[in-house]
């Protein structure tokens, strides 16, 4: 593509739209189109909210007729294989919400839409773009934390259990209330960030195991989740838990982080804070990183604008789907291990679900 303007059209407009649509409107040179929803007058909302001209034409008629460069999908997991089939054949590039899938038939499907082309797709993982993983990643990379041997990653709130400040609707249910009806909770909709934003600071793990619990009787999935990656000399534990009652109140900024390595270690608060603390050789000192302001916001952002970046120079995306496979094979990998009781090598993560494309990478 070139620097001429991007019309971009958004589908969905749910808990999650409003950011998306916020960190469209951070970038010069693109012209949002249309928002589209299954209930008409949401979409209307978030288009005068916006200010968006809201045509009415429908998202199929709009990629058909070449009126769009590129479609932001924010809808549930079961629409998404459709969108990609059809946006990628016409053309369209596409921006898809985590998890790109919930089945590895829907997996199988994207993956031809995407060796087909001619659009080119990346999943939106907008967590690995927070300021405050960002800054550890690139700390982490300088060698600062000496070598890793521990990750640990854990968020845990009330969301699916009431609460006094939410007796009658948990927290979680009252802004997503399709979190109820999910066979597959916790960790195919929250834990996967985790899972990816621990693959993107120490990369891919050699083995996996998992226990989960569903404690409150609104959901009918899990609601606890631990698991556990194996590298080859370090572990990452991550959990999250929306059934707790008793610790700070949601929303979070952050899960609380720790990263462990033989110079020193990185604490990120449930604020976003950084804190480095290096103590070698008699000598210790310690730094601090505060969020941005609007950090979490700032997230969908980067997203966005790492997805406009690429196709304007025919680079790669950072989460394209050969790489966001990865991250969704630990998911698949996590269920298996607790439906087993048993741990799973990296052999048996890989062949649960189909590799990624390596024509994703092509250039445009």
């Amino acid at each position: 593509m070139t620097d001429a303007t991007l019309r971009v059209a958004v589908v969905g407009a749910g808990n999650a739209s409003r950011h998306h649509l916020a960190g469209w409107r951070r970038l010069a040179g693109v012209d949002l189109v249309s928002v589209a929803d299954t209930v008409p007058e949401r979409a209307a909302g978030l288009a005068d909210e916006f200010a968006i001209a809201h045509s009415g034409i429908s998202v199929r008629d709009q990629i058909e007729s070449g009126a769009i460069d590129a479609l932001d999908v924010v809808t549930p997991a079961h629409t998404h294989a459709d969108f990609v089939e059809h946006a990628l054949r016409h053309g369209v590039h596409m921006l898809c919400q985590k998890p790109i899938a919930e089945t590895p038939a829907d997996v199988a499907r994207i993956k031809v839409a995407v060796d087909r082309g001619p659009g080119r797709l990346m999943v939106h993982e907008n967590w690995r773009f927070r300021s405050w993983f960002r800054a550890l990643r690139r700390r982490l990379d300088a060698g600062e934390l000496g070598e890793v041997f521990h990750l640990g990653s854990s968020a845990r709130f009330a969301g699916t259990v009431p609460t006094h400040s939410h007796p009658k609707v948990p927290f979680s249910l009252g802004r997503q209330p399709f979190f109820a009806e999910m066979e597959r909770f916790l960790i195919l909709e929250s834990t996967i960030h985790q899972l990816d934003v621990a693959r993107y600071l120490l990369g891919e793990p050699t083995g996996l195991y998992a226990r989960s619990h569903r404690v409150s009787d609104l959901v009918r999935g899990e609601d606890v989740a631990t698991v556990v990656l194996a590298y080859p000399d370090a572990t990452a534990v991550v959990d999250r838990s929306y059934a707790s009652k008793g610790h700070a109140a949601p929303p979070l900024l952050s899960e609380t982080v720790v990263v462990e390595g033989t110079r020193g270690s990185a604490f990120i608060d449930a604020e976003g804070r950084l804190r480095v603390v290096v103590d070698e050789g008699g000598h210790r000192y310690e730094d601090v990183t505060e969020p941005e302001p609007d950090a979490y916001a700032g997230s969908y952002a980067r997203a966005i604008a790492s997805f406009v970046h690429a196709l304007r120079h025919g680079e790669p995306f950072e989460t394209d789907l050969a790489d966001n496979l990865k991250t969704l094979r630990l998911v698949f990998a996590a269920y298996e291990s607790i439906r087993t009781g048993q741990a799973l090598d990296q052999h048996e993560i890989a062949a649960l679900l189909p590799a990624g494309s390596p024509t994703e990478e092509r250039v445009s």
